[in-house]
């Protein structure tokens, strides 16, 4: 139908309710206007990678806490395991100190634990494929300065957890074919889990006998007072206004005077048992035969013997 005297006027046609449009304006929703897209959803993430993720952070926090527990370890073991003298000693020698003497003390544990780390990568490294020069050289190189730290630093005692070490990686060759096929085909194999199981093991025993065996970072030194009083301790702090000395036997803090008017001699010595020497102090007579001077190391008088050298030294100067 059109509508005279309206130039403007088109033609309407009836909508499927009843309702009149213009021809040719006709939109889907009835003139409303789209509603907008939504916004893009990301991807999920898959399962195995939000698990690394996961296992990442847990590991991150799991390293920092160790850290601090070692460190807190090691004090309490230089302090016999009483908090009354780790507090004593820490207000006296500093939390720097503190955690020097923990990596000092950890030195030989990380160069076994390394070390055999290599070994066992070695172990199962591909035989088809080659190491390139580049990985040849660092793997030797690695294990040429660690065979060189561990006759520098590993005493007599981690003679036990080197044999731990190598039991391990007997046990490892032995069953080397099948943890290397569950690995190939990333089987939850039980053989798989004992010898990550083993491993964690041995490393946390090596990890306590640097942290717990060790002698304390501090060296031990014979004191003799004017008063006639004589100490055998680790000197944790001397200053113009006193002393703190953690006393060798029982691990006590005693504290002293001005050491410029109290102190009258002070002598270095050693509080090892002999088994606890480095495994080059045991080269000490091929060096003396060889007229080497190289790696010679220092020897002191042990602390228990030291009045006894005194009055000997004494009696000669007579």
């Amino acid at each position: 139908m059109q509508v005279s005297g309206n130039p403007d006027s088109r033609p309407v046609e009836s909508g499927s309710n009843g309702d009149s449009q213009p021809n040719g304006s006709r939109e889907p929703n009835g003139g409303r206007e789209s509603p907008p897209p939504p916004p893009p959803v990301p991807p999920l993430q898959p399962a195995e990678d939000r698990h690394l993720k996961w296992e990442i952070s847990l590991g991150a926090l799991a390293v920092g806490v160790a850290s601090t527990v070692l460190v807190a370890l090691r004090l309490l073991s230089v302090a016999d395991f009483n908090p009354a003298t780790a507090y004593g000693i820490i207000q006296s020698s500093g939390t720097a100190n503190v955690i020097i003497g923990t990596v000092i003390s950890l030195i030989p544990s990380i160069a076994i634990i390394t070390a055999s780390g290599l070994i066992v990568y070695l172990v199962f490294y591909p035989r088809d494929t080659k190491l390139s020069p580049a990985a040849e050289l660092a793997v030797w190189t690695s294990m040429s300065m660690l065979v060189l730290i561990a006759l520098l630093t590993i005493a007599l005692r981690y003679l036990i957890a080197i044999g731990l070490w190598m039991l391990f990686i007997l046990i490892l060759l032995k069953f080397r074919g099948d943890i290397k096929e569950a690995l190939d085909r990333h089987a939850d194999s039980r053989t798989v889990r004992n010898a990550a199981r083993g491993f964690g093991f041995i490393i946390a025993v090596t990890v306590i006998f640097g942290i717990v065996l060790s002698p304390p970072w501090m060296p031990s030194e014979y004191l003799v007072f004017k008063n006639g009083q004589s100490v055998t301790g680790y000197v944790l702090n001397e200053t113009q206004t006193g002393m703190a000395v953690l006393q060798a036997s029982p691990r006590e803090v005693l504290y002293y005077g001005d050491p410029r008017s109290s102190l009258q001699e002070e002598y270095v010595c050693s509080n090892v048992p002999r088994g606890d020497y480095p495994l080059v102090n045991y080269f000490s007579y091929l060096h003396l035969h060889l007229h080497l001077q190289v790696l010679n190391p220092a020897h002191y008088d042990n602390c228990a013997n030291m009045k006894q050298v005194l009055a000997e030294q004494a009696a000669d100067g007579r």
